[in-house]
């Protein structure tokens, strides 16, 4: 009996409504497609998961499969954009970006403060390139790292290299935008105050956002932080 985790999909799209087949694309910019009725056991099984969650944004792991997960609220009830997701950091070599420039991109490392930014369109690969240099940075040079992330897309959390570890952190969900800006300097003020050396942050959204990546790039640290453009 096939089952979902048989099935190579890069987004699937499921509803609340049990009756309404999901859809799936194979990889970002293909066609969307109809889920084989075989595989819609395992959806039954995702959206009970999704309906208990009350987050719009949030991470889930099934069956060994890292899942984003963003809800959308429509005129016909609720749905689930289901991205899969990456169960480790890419290493900037399996990126094939070319050895000079991923020399160049691990050397930036070493700065004591500024900020980095990584630009382009949705789905391009931003956060995929900014989390294989950042724990590049954190193997080869050490230090104590942090994530401000919603939700954390890519694994990171823990000890890299002999002497760098990072702390991946979320966001909470928030009901604005005001809020969650908030949110974002709360944990920036603590990492300004806990002796961390550089600072991921997955997503700046807002001009206020952008201010507080400046500002506590000011202050000795480096951030690394993905911009839409």
């Amino acid at each position: 009996m096939m089952s979902l985790i048989d099935i190579v999909f890069s987004d699937l799209f499921v509803s609340a409504d049990p009756l309404e087949p999901s859809r799936y694309r194979v990889a970002p910019g293909t066609p969307i497609q109809v889920l084989p009725a075989a595989a819609e056991a395992d959806v039954d099984s995702l959206r009970a998961s999704f309906i208990c969650d009350e987050r719009v944004e949030f991470l889930l792991k099934w069956a060994d499969l890292p899942l984003r997960v963003t809800r959308i609220d429509h005129v016909g009830g609720t749905a689930w954009a289901v991205s899969r997701g990456a169960s480790r950091s890419s290493t900037l070599e399996e990126l094939n970006i070319h050895p000079m420039i991923a020399k160049a991109m691990i050397e930036i490392g070493k700065m004591k403060g500024g900020l980095v930014a990584t630009v382009g369109s949705s789905r391009q690969g931003k956060t995929t390139t900014s989390a294989a240099m950042f724990v590049a940075w954190h193997s080869v040079f050490g230090g104590n790292g942090l994530t401000v992330e919603q939700p954390p897309e890519i694994p990171m959390h823990g000890p890299h290299g002999q002497n760098g570890y990072i702390y991946q952190c979320e966001v909470l969900p928030t009901a604005s935008e005001v809020e969650r800006e908030a949110e974002i300097a709360k944990h920036l003020r603590r990492a300004l105050r806990s002796g961390i050396d550089r600072i991921f942050m997955g997503e700046t959204r807002s001009p206020s956002e952008a201010a507080v990546a400046l500002d506590a790039a000011t202050t000795n640290h480096l951030v690394l932080a993905n911009f839409h453009a």
